[in-house]
């Protein structure tokens, strides 16, 4: 479905909370600047730059409602529900939740080298703590692959004392 498409790309793409998201009107996506005036918790505000794969969706969904989901913003639940089938379809052993498109999207900006102080804009979190968590995720993830790909932390490698 197109719509459950566009959810997906908002949320990963865009970085959004899935309430963020939902809360989406017509009135504040620029498609010609490629962004999105999102508010955040708090109602604070920011503006979201999104890649072409969320920018055509969203030129592809007619314009006919207030909100890009409908004429109301989209139950939560609702998206939960088919962020959940998504994952199912795509045959994942866990359920799929939105926030873990989001996590996904400042993990992979993060260790591609993302200024810590611009992904807490992006993610519009108020401190820098929230966004530092996502730093002991990532050295989380290199001590693994270290200890996974490293001739020394190979255990099995008998050529080691």
């Amino acid at each position: 479905n197109q719509t459950h498409i566009m959810l997906i790309l908002l949320l990963y793409d865009g970085g959004l909370r899935v309430g963020e998201a939902c809360q989406i009107a017509w009135e504040h996506v620029d498609l010609s600047q490629k962004c999105i005036k999102v508010r955040g918790k708090g109602g604070g505000e920011r503006l979201v730059q999104l890649p072409p794969l969320a920018i055509q969706a969203l030129k592809s969904t007619p314009r006919s409602s207030t909100y890009v989901f409908g004429n109301h913003p989209l139950p939560t639940r609702t998206a939960y529900e088919w962020i959940r089938r998504a994952g199912a379809a795509a045959g994942l052993q866990k359920p799929l939740h939105p926030h873990a498109l989001r996590h996904s999207y400042a993990t992979h900006l993060l260790s591609s080298g993302m200024n810590l102080r611009i992904l807490q804009k992006l993610l519009g979190h108020q401190s820098l703590q929230a966004t530092s968590r996502y730093t002991h995720l990532s050295i989380d993830q290199l001590a693994s692959t270290l200890e996974s790909f490293h001739p020394l932390g190979n255990k099995s490698n008998k050529n080691i004392p």
